[in-house]
């Protein structure tokens, strides 16, 4: 554990050697994985206060990466997962203001990770915003009624996405 790391980061670097003590294999290397990524994180450039805490969780690492680009250059604190199951690890570990979530993700649907963080004490002041390709209106339905607080049909412009998090969490912390 790094001594210099914020309260926050120590409590994460506990949780998970905890989870590589887990009895399933997954569990195991997806928290040693993690941990390598959030020690290397760990420099002082990466402790200055940065805004709120958007989890970005999209298979397709390209549009994350881009989604992740716009939120940093708007001063929001992106964090990526490809797959639901590490979005639903990262959102109980992080507790984000907001978690971005594609519908068919890896693992777990984005249906089921929208149910699972609205039904999560620990999640409850959380919002959730739908990011995906389907545009029927009972997907749209579905979503508002497992727990998401907007949806968005990709292709969307930048700027609706950006006011959409606005909408849901405010502007970044100063």
């Amino acid at each position: 554990m790094t001594p210099d790391a914020d309260p926050q980061t120590r409590e994460m670097l506990r949780t998970l050697s905890q989870l590589k003590e887990d009895s399933q294999s997954d569990v195991r290397d997806w928290a040693r994985r993690f941990e390598e990524t959030l020690v290397r994180r760990q420099s002082p450039e990466d402790a200055a206060p940065m805004g709120k805490r958007v989890l970005i969780v999209e298979d397709d690492r390209d549009m994350c990466g881009f989604l992740a680009d716009c939120l940093r250059d708007s001063s929001y604190q992106p964090t990526m997962a490809f797959d639901g199951i590490t979005g639903l690890g990262l959102a109980r570990m992080l507790k984000p203001e907001l978690v971005v979530v594609d519908l068919l993700l890896p693992g777990m649907h984005g249906f089921d990770l929208c149910e699972t963080i609205r039904k999560a004490p620990e999640l409850r002041a959380c919002k959730i915003l739908v990011s995906t390709a389907k545009r029927f209106e009972i997907d749209r339905r579905t979503a508002m009624r497992l727990g998401a607080d907007a949806y968005l049909s990709k292709p969307y412009p930048v700027n609706a996405f950006l006011s959409s998090v606005r909408s849901l969490i405010g502007g970044p912390a100063k």
